[in-house]
């Protein structure tokens, strides 16, 4: 059973581009093995594209430190493509507020000790949110994740499907912020 949080903050560079920083916080509960404890800062850019008021595309690309027991365990990088379709406004309380599709991508930088010999690993996933006020929403989620040796093809590969479900509440107020350049 793994258990997370990851606190984030987010900075709209103009309506299409924002970059991100935040930190994961990571425990996983194992059966048989001692349990795990993680910490993963990371930073990001994303862009994002409107074909149609309800339906948009957006591309994440984000750098990730990962450190068990203080140590860098590893660096990974990550790329996101998701397009989304709005069913309703998240104001509508209690309706099904949007259907997402996602690919992701990443390649962790192993060091030669490191129990996880996966170095790649892509990601396929289905989502349907539902809002449960204007400031929460949940998210279920049904994903495959497939993890490979990088540049190998064999019977180690590794296949995972899964289905999570994710709450998401919001404090305070929204900011509303743009960079504003002055000539």
């Amino acid at each position: 059973m793994r258990y997370y949080v990851k606190p984030s903050v987010s900075y709209g560079l103009n309506n299409d581009l924002a970059l991100h920083v935040g930190l994961g916080l990571y425990y996983t509960n194992y059966k048989e093995e001692d349990n795990n404890v993680e910490t993963r800062p990371y930073l990001g850019i994303s862009h994002f594209y409107t074909f149609t008021e309800k339906w948009k595309l957006s591309s994440y690309l984000r750098v990730e430190e990962r450190f068990k027991d203080n140590k860098t365990d590893s660096t990974q990088l990550r790329l996101r493509l998701r397009t989304h379709y709005t069913i309703n406004p998240i104001s509508n309380e209690n309706s099904w507020y949007k259907f997402t599709g996602f690919k992701s991508y990443y390649h962790d930088e192993n060091d030669a000790d490191s129990q996880d010999t996966y170095d790649r690993e892509s990601r396929v996933t289905l989502s349907l949110e539902r809002s449960l006020s204007k400031k929460e929403k949940l998210r279920f989620e049904l994903a495959w994740k497939y993890q490979s040796p990088l540049g190998e093809i064999s019977s180690s590969d590794s296949n995972t499907v899964y289905f999570k479900i994710q709450y998401y509440p919001m404090w305070g107020k929204r900011l509303s912020n743009t960079l504003r350049i002055k000539m």
